[in-house]
């Protein structure tokens, strides 16, 4: 959870916690989060081990979970994904937000269903980012928790959250200067002074 969903007025910058403290480049098809000890089982908390999402091939589509204790599982098939970022929500379910031929999207489970979605963000989204906000246990069992998803429309840095069922659109940053390359979000997460943290392109940070 994001006090007033805003970044704080003080930049905590820190190096990402592992295993988010490697960089992923926006084009890989691959993503590693900190999770549980198996999917849909959270009982030995969220930070026992990484898992390792990956595409077999762009035309194919298949994306895989994997884990030091798990072997890679086929768990979603989206042709043309060419970026994608991972996490878990607090009962292991993997959320995946991705582009798929041009399109931003999300795969995330829905509790009112029961069952998984696909979301498809507004035009125009790019580089979407996600994660689950704080995996230490007293914050999961304390209900503060939230996968926080981030991207961009121009030069405007939005979010959704899980609380709302991602329905509610957040503006985070305006105005955004354009960098050389266009601005991208590159990572998202838990920082090694345990604050949330965005890096985007053009070295800009923000912190929840």
């Amino acid at each position: 959870m994001m006090p007033g969903n805003v970044f704080s007025t003080t930049v905590e910058y820190a190096p990402f916690l592992p295993p988010r403290n490697v960089p992923n480049p926006i084009g890989v098809v691959t993503d590693v989060e900190e999770g549980g000890v198996g999917l849909e089982d959270p009982s030995q908390g969220m930070q026992v081990q990484t898992w390792t999402a990956t595409i077999d091939n762009i035309t194919n589509g298949n994306i895989y979970l994997s884990a030091p204790n798990t072997s890679p599982t086929l768990v979603l098939t989206v042709p043309g994904v060419t970026q994608l970022s991972l996490t878990f929500d607090q009962n292991m379910h993997p959320f995946f937000a991705y582009t798929q031929n041009g399109v931003a999207r999300f795969y995330w489970y829905d509790p009112t269903i029961p069952g998984f979605t696909i979301t498809t963000l507004e035009a125009g989204a790019i580089t979407p980012r996600c994660s689950l906000d704080d995996k230490r246990a007293f914050a999961i069992n304390g209900g503060g928790t939230d996968i926080l998803l981030f991207y961009l429309v121009g030069n405007t840095l939005l979010m959704r959250m899980q609380r709302d069922r991602y329905g509610i659109i957040y503006t985070m940053a305006t105005n955004l200067q354009t960098r050389f390359l266009g601005n991208q979000v590159l990572q998202v997460g838990m920082n090694a002074v345990n604050r949330f943290q965005v890096e985007m392109t053009g070295a800009f940070y923000a912190v929840g």
